[in-house]
């Protein structure tokens, strides 16, 4: 129900259950009777005599002074609400960084500290790490034991074992095994040099070589040849084990950098070192187990050739066959095999050659057998001899090159060509040639023989002249180069002056690894006027030598040089072999020959500057 206000008349709610109570207008503010009735009769609380209140209250719209107040927007009052809480807010949080400020300066220095030492701690890790890995901490005996003295009746290289499909292989240089029928693979302590274990006689046939070594050798006017060797030690594993050998690791050759530091490890020849003591003589003469350390100079790499490693590292005699090692990884970069020389045989600073120690794969897996080698030889001798005069074969052979130049200096010193022949040893390795002298008035005479191939070893065992012996003889075990001898006066080293008619006998004698094998070969036989001057043979004849004379041998007759230079090293032309840093010569060489052309050892450089490959 509702009801007027009895003041302004505005509606308002009404109930029976509000009779009496008093409603207030919401236009005028006036009191209404809640049921509906006349409005409620207002105490009196005035004192008495006091003039009675007014019947109706003084409020309503009478009172309105000017416009009526407008409606406040309820989005007004939310804004002016959230910006009053946020400004709060602020000064609550401005109150409490206040209170909080130095705890929190405080915790940020704490942890501005705990970045520093963490920074600190691992960069001190990285560094004992890096400082770790230096090549000065390097326990360098572990790896020498593995790198064991080649010991043979010529002397003394160095090699090192390798692991390739669960096979132990010693690998070295050919040149180190070169002219010997079995080998001594001699491990000793890296501390003091005494001998721990000995693989003793390796028979060289069973060693292999690379499979193009002969196609190689034989063509490689350079020098350049795959001079490598291996053979399995597999059988002889428990005892490397227990002495602590440990298989070094190779290196791609992809990963060998020019710049990288490198070591070079083995047995080198010094006069320093005498170690003979107890009997062991092959470590006499040597400083064992020795390092070499030096940079990687270049990498040369050729089509159709072997991958030459150049180093500083100035290893010596004995080296050949040794590792050269990269300083960083620990693996082996190159095969040691020679160094270049100076015109007087010293070394030349820089200029160290290794194989690319890859390539020793292809010798462990592919590689021929040294006994198949010696076949192809024997079936080589076995091809039909040409005719005389028809073909010129010997100009076809690789070892001829440096031949030429020997006949070109004799030339030029008077000697002329008055024999000549090619043949073939028999299969005891023998073979044998007769000479007539044809000069007249006394000659001097000269004799030189060339294998065919570069892996012979051919001597001229001895030159008989009818009731005359030991009128030369030359024995160099060099491979693959010219045997040169002038005829002496017997035991004498003093040309001998023969006259025409007088018939000379040459034995020659051709070998491969030190076993007697049936080889091609050239003979020649010069002479020259015995009257000539001053010339490499001596000044003035000596000795006559006729049919059935005796030599008579003047009072201070003078000694004389040979008639060539020696011929494993041929004047202004490469040498047939490198130049390597060679194996150690043995201790008690055998006396030589009584002959006017010394005995060049592997351990004696060529006398000339061989080509850079």
């Amino acid at each position: 129900m509702t009801s007027q206000c009895h003041n302004c008349g505005h509606e308002y709610l009404t109930a029976r259950a509000m009779a009496g109570k008093a409603i207030a207008c919401r236009s005028c503010g006036a009191l209404n009777d809640g049921a509906g009735g006349p409005p409620p009769v207002q105490p009196n609380s005035a004192a008495p005599g006091a003039k009675p209140a007014p019947s109706k209250p003084i409020s309503g719209p009478a009172f309105t002074i000017g416009e009526k107040p407008r409606a406040l927007d309820p989005r007004v009052l939310d804004e002016a609400y959230r910006t009053a809480v946020d400004a709060k807010a602020a000064a609550e949080v401005a109150r409490q960084r206040e209170s909080d400020g130095g705890a929190a300066r405080l915790i940020r220095a704490l942890g501005i500290v705990a970045f520093a030492l963490a920074v600190l701690i691992v960069g001190g890790l990285f560094l004992v790490r890096y400082l770790g890995s230096k090549p000065a901490a390097v326990d360098w005996a572990a790896y020498q034991m593995a790198v064991p003295q080649i010991a043979t009746e010529l002397g003394t290289g160095t090699g090192f074992i390798i692991e390739d499909k669960r096979q132990l292989w010693l690998v070295t240089n050919f040149h180190v095994i070169e002219g010997t029928r079995q080998v001594d693979a001699v491990f000793r302590s890296p501390t003091d040099g005494s001998v721990l274990f000995r693989v003793p006689a390796i028979p060289t046939r069973e060693f292999r070589v690379h499979p193009r070594f002969v196609e190689v050798k034989e063509g490689a006017l350079d020098g350049r040849n795959f001079d490598l060797a291996a053979v399995s030690v597999e059988m002889f594993r428990p005892q490397l084990e227990r002495i602590g050998v440990e298989p070094l690791t190779i290196a791609p050759a992809a990963d060998i950098a020019v710049g990288a530091r490198v070591v070079a490890l083995g047995h080198v020849a010094s006069s320093a070192f005498d170690l003979a003591a107890d009997g062991d003589d092959d470590a006499s003469g040597l400083a064992t187990h020795s390092l070499f350390d030096g940079l990687v100079s270049s990498v040369r790499r050729a089509e159709g050739k072997p991958t030459l490693v150049q180093t500083s590292a100035n290893y010596s005699f004995g080296c050949s066959g040794g590792p050269l090692m990269l300083e960083d990884s620990l693996e082996v970069a190159g095969v040691n095999t020679w160094g270049d020389v100076n015109s007087d045989g010293t070394a030349k600073a820089g200029l160290k050659f290794a194989l690319a120690a890859e390539q020793v794969f292809e010798v462990v897996r592919d590689g021929t057998p040294l006994q198949s080698v010696r076949g192809e030889i024997r079936k080589a001798a076995g091809e039909p001899l040409p005719e005389p005069g028809v073909v010129d074969e010997a100009r076809a052979w690789s070892t001829f090159s440096g031949f030429l130049d020997i006949l070109e200096l004799l030339e030029k010193d008077g000697w002329k060509l008055t024999g000549r022949d090619i043949a073939v040893t028999d299969a005891a390795g023998v073979g044998a040639h007769q000479h007539r002298v044809n000069g007249a008035g006394g000659v001097e005479v000269a004799v030189l023989a060339l294998p065919r191939d570069r892996s012979i070893d051919l001597d001229i065992v001895e030159i008989t002249g009818q009731q005359f012996r030991g009128l030369g003889q030359d024995l160099n075990p060099a491979h693959g180069t010219a045997a040169a001898i002038q005829v002496n006066v017997p035991g004498t080293d003093v040309p001998a002056v023969l006259q025409q008619g007088f018939e000379i006998s040459i034995a020659v004698k051709t070998f491969f690894l030190a076993e007697a094998i049936s080889a091609r070969y050239l003979i020649v036989v010069l002479e020259r006027p015995a009257t000539a001057g001053s010339s490499v043979g001596g000044a003035s004849p000596t000795a006559g030598l006729g049919a059935g004379a005796a030599p008579t041998v003047p009072p201070g007759a003078p000694s004389t040089t040979p008639p060539a230079p020696q011929p494993s090293a041929p004047p202004s032309t490469a040498p047939s072999t490198p130049p390597a840093n060679p194996v150690t010569p043995p201790t008690s060489p055998p006396a030589p020959p009584p002959s006017t052309t010394p005995s060049t050892t592997p351990s004696t450089p060529p006398s000339t500057s061989p080509s850079t490959p």
